[in-house]
């Protein structure tokens, strides 16, 4: 009985020795990967309709102990909590003392889904969003960890600052002339726009004077519309759509307007 009760004791010291030691050790890693973990410089790409930020996590040294099941999640939400999108990035397995280890998290936004619903003023408002991000990992392959923390990240929009600059009218003949129409706006996004957009005429009543498109520029500035309509003074509301490689959006209208 002594000799069991002496063997206990020593697999209990034991025991509390290799606890000490992989708590000291673990203490030590984490100091290691706290000290080593970086943050890149943030990149922009788009492929097809998605906007894509690329964050690199770097490790320096994962100290003692590997990193497994290591997973990155971060959710979008505008200004009104509306979800925008939400990304992950899963690493099964970062050996231990790994040097220079990147994980590449991407955020993808779904540029389709700013020309809709409430989500819209997004195309003609900078702003800035709410990142939620979560980090999990399994260190040690023993101690779940999880840490979590929101940043705010800029948004530019698009089509900022849409306007109707000017409108003039020349005359052709009778009941016949040619409106000059100049829209404007500056594009404050990462990604060039391109494609197409309509303009229509309209009367108070909503009956269509005249109609023209043309292409978008790039990182924005005045596009002269030139249409013939039947009478000048009749026109009430430019009505605009856009058609772009990321989104469709229109109808916009801009109403009150006025031939000088």
């Amino acid at each position: 009985m002594k000799q069991a009760i002496r063997a206990l004791g020593w697999a209990a010291t034991i025991f509390s020795i290799f606890l000490l030691l992989f708590t000291i050790t673990s203490a030590y890693s984490a100091l290691l990967i706290a000290q080593g973990l970086g943050f890149g410089e943030p990149t922009t790409s788009v492929h097809g309709r998605i906007l894509v930020v690329s964050l690199p996590f770097r490790f320096g040294d994962t100290g003692l102990y590997d990193i497994a099941d290591f997973n990155v999640t971060t959710l979008i939400r505008d200004r009104n909590g509306f979800s925008i999108s939400e990304s992950s990035t899963f690493v099964p397995l970062i050996p231990r003392a790994s040097s220079n280890f990147t994980v590449e998290h991407d955020i993808l936004l779904d540029a389709s889904k700013l020309a809709a619903g409430n989500l819209s003023y997004l195309l003609f408002n900078d702003t800035d969003l709410t990142v939620d991000a979560i980090l999990k990992l399994n260190f040690a392959r023993v101690i779940p960890i999880e840490l979590g923390t929101n940043i705010s990240l800029p948004w530019g929009a698009p089509l900022y600052g849409l306007a109707v600059n000017n409108i003039s009218a020349t005359m052709l003949g009778p009941n016949s002339y040619r409106a000059t129409v100049i829209i404007s706006y500056e594009n404050h996004a990462f990604f060039d726009l391109d494609g197409t957009v309509e303009l229509q005429l309209l009367d108070n009543a909503g009956n269509q004077l005249g109609t023209g498109t043309t292409n978008l520029l790039a990182r924005g500035g005045q596009i002269p519309f030139q249409i013939n309509v039947p009478n000048p003074q009749r026109i009430a509301t430019a009505r605009l759509f856009f058609r772009t490689s990321y989104f469709n959006y229109g109808p916009y209208d801009i109403s009150n307007l006025r031939i000088p």
